[in-house]
C-alpha cells in the first residue's frame, strides 16, 4: 500500500500503520510535495521527510521529486540526496513522473536518465 506519512502525525497515523501490519500488508513510501519555492527550504523539508519514511521501514519510497523550475543541478542535488539517504538506511528511493516536478516529461526524464545514469532510480 502506498501512502503518504507526514513528519508532523496525526491521530489516525498509528492506526494506519497498525492496519498495515494486523493485514500484511507491505508499505511503500510515499513522498510528493512541498510548497515551498526556496531551494535550500525544499531540500531541508525533502531530507525530513525522505528520512522520516525510511524509519517505518517501507519496502521503498516513491518521490515526486524536485521541481519543474529548479535548474539541472539543483534537481540533481535532490537525486544526489536520495541516494546518499538509500545508502544510509538501506530503503530504496524511486522517482516518479509527475507534472511540476523534475520529471515533467518524458524527454525531460529522458535527458536526466541520461546524464545521470547511475545516480537515481528513475521507475
Amino acid at each position: 500500500m502506498e501512502m503518504v506519512l507526514p513528519p508532523d502525525p496525526d491521530e489516525y497515523q498509528q492506526q494506519i500503520l497498525d492496519t498495515v501490519h494486523d493485514h500484511n500488508l507491505e508499505l511503500i513510501g510515499q513522498y510528493y510535495q512541498w510548497f515551498e519555492r526556496d531551494l535550500t527550504e525544499h531540500v531541508r523539508n525533502y531530507e525530513t521527510y525522505l528520512r522520516h519514511l525510511a524509519g517505518f521501514d517501507p519496502q521503498f519510497i516513491n518521490c515526486q521529486t524536485g521541481k519543474d523550475y529548479f535548474s539541472f543541478e539543483q534537481n540533481r542535488y535532490l537525486f544526489e540526496l536520495a541516494v546518499r539517504i538509500s545508502a544510509e538506511t538501506g530503503v530504496r528511493i524511486t522517482h516518479e513522473t509527475h507534472r511540476g516536478k523534475t520529471l515533467f516529461a518524458a524527454h525531460v526524464a529522458q535527458d536526466y536518465h541520461t546524464r545521470l545514469p547511475d545516480l537515481a532510480d528513475l521507475s
